[in-house]
């Protein structure tokens, strides 16, 4: 095994037994950009981003009214009971009753590839490539793997500090203190982690 390969999965297992362990998270954040090189190219396009779901064969959806979640990474361990025909989709305290048609193209992705990401139809332009760089970032950081509902908001940070990193556009929640710690933590990850990383 050569040593980025031992890097890579030392950095993930690391992550997985405590993903809510921050320096951990920037590790794994780190290595991704190893995983997947076309996350170099910061800031990512909303095509950019569809690229990387191209690639791994991941489904975009937009549906009208499916505003509930603004966006979902759906995955068959958490969000979708493939094979049984429920039509609910759940993340967290949300849980949304989907058409038939939904629900057959949600399970022909999934089964193809282990997701699909679903965007509510007509969000703005900047908000769509967030929301689309935060489910990709799900995705991408394994999170289906901690099903428990205690790492649910570590979940959501990390999917939205991954968006930031890697489109330069804030969480439109974050007022001007947020983003400063945002920015601080990006400069942070940039200098401790991805430098050293890319350098292998």
């Amino acid at each position: 095994m050569d040593r980025k390969t031992e890097l890579l999965l030392k950095c993930f297992q690391k992550y997985q037994d405590n993903p809510g362990d921050h320096e951990a998270f920037l590790n794994w954040l780190a290595c991704l950009f190893l995983i997947y090189p076309e996350l170099n190219k910061m800031p990512l396009s909303w095509q950019g981003l569809k690229k990387i779901c191209k690639k791994l064969k991941v489904k975009i959806i937009e549906e009208v009214g499916f505003s509930s979640f603004k966006g979902l990474c759906v995955s068959s361990n958490i969000n979708i009971s493939l094979g049984q025909k429920n039509n609910i989709l759940a993340e967290g305290d949300k849980a949304k009753l989907i058409s038939d048609s939904l629900w057959k193209s949600l399970s022909k992705s999934v089964k193809e590839s282990g997701y699909a990401i679903v965007l509510e139809k007509g969000l703005p332009r900047l908000y769509k490539v967030f929301t689309l760089a935060h489910e990709v970032g799900h995705m991408l950081l394994d999170h289906h793997l901690f099903s428990d509902s205690s790492f649910y908001n570590i979940k959501e940070f990390q999917a939205d500090f991954f968006a930031y990193v890697v489109t330069d556009i804030f969480p439109e929640y974050l007022d001007c203190q947020g983003k400063s710690v945002f920015s601080r933590l990006k400069e942070l990850w940039l200098q401790n982690f991805y430098l050293p990383i890319k350098k292998l």
